[in-house]
């Protein structure tokens, strides 16, 4: 038993949602927990026979077994990152004829996306702004996250394209992909693992991981995670939270991520039109 693709990213960009509708797929066997086997140096040194152990709380029936892990994309760590960058290689090593699928997202949305999830998961109190996060001296935190390199589409897939050849990776975009035409993002994904791509899959709204919080419920599950009933029946109630994202915040990622974008296009992957502003 091995595991023969993977769903190697991107965070907030709709790997949830493609995982769903593949455990619904009679040919594929995937596991619903993230196993961060080849990112994480502590779960890699358990070896594969640990890995292997992970893989069998999959369904019988699938043929082909697979994983994700949306953290496997980041392979040009930082300082302030948990990921190995080493990712690639290993998973090279494993199986070299492993495939490999990246829904890709845009890029500023999706940073800001990480951040969102970052107050909700309880990484960072929402007393924090996202000007903190992003410009000033808490962006280490929003780093640790792969906030940032999380949407570096193109430094990470030319890692990868290091030792993988370019047939073994199928890049989609969120937007057209997945939001737009989520029946032929997901006949592409068949496509490419050569299975059955007329099956019936279950229909569901892509945002199947989307979650509201009200800014009370944000800071009552940071300070005092014991709340959390009470938490989720203010949520029904209360309006969501929507962080103000300056102007200068706006700006400034859609600069960081401008020759990220370029070099996608270079490498033949043409973004969606809503990707505008970064290409300007």
């Amino acid at each position: 038993m091995k595991a023969e693709f993977l769903i190697i990213g991107a965070q907030k960009a709709g790997t949830t949602w493609l995982l769903y509708n593949l455990q619904n797929h009679p040919e594929l066997c995937l596991p619903s927990k993230e196993l961060h086997f080849f990112s994480s140096d502590e779960n890699f040194t358990k070896g594969v026979e640990w890995y292997h152990d992970q893989l069998v709380s999959c369904k019988e029936g699938g043929r082909i077994i697979g994983e994700k892990t949306p953290e496997y994309l980041d392979v040009i760590s930082d300082k302030n990152s948990k990921t190995s960058k080493l990712t690639h290689e290993r998973i090279f090593q494993y199986n070299s004829d492993i495939k490999l699928i990246l829904i890709m997202r845009n890029p500023v949305d999706r940073a800001l996306s990480a951040i969102q999830h970052m107050y909700r998961s309880r990484r960072v109190s929402p007393s924090v702004s996202i000007d903190q996060l992003v410009l000033g001296d808490s962006v280490w935190r929003a780093e640790s996250f792969g906030v940032f390199n999380g949407g570096k589409y193109y430094s990470n897939i030319l890692k990868y394209l290091d030792v993988f050849p370019k047939e073994q990776l199928l890049c989609l975009f969120y937007e057209d992909d997945v939001k737009l035409n989520y029946t032929n993002g997901l006949k592409k994904v068949c496509n490419f693992l050569d299975i059955n791509g007329d099956v019936e899959f279950p229909k569901m709204n892509e945002r199947k991981n989307y979650h509201s919080n009200a800014k009370l419920t944000l800071l009552l599950n940071y300070y005092f995670p014991l709340l959390k009933p009470l938490n989720k029946k203010l949520n029904m109630i209360l309006p969501p939270y929507s962080p103000n994202v300056s102007s200068e915040v706006k700006q400034y990622l859609q600069d960081m991520y401008r020759k990220e974008v370029e070099g996608l296009v270079s490498l033949g992957y043409t973004p969606p039109q809503s990707w505008h502003l970064i290409r300007k």
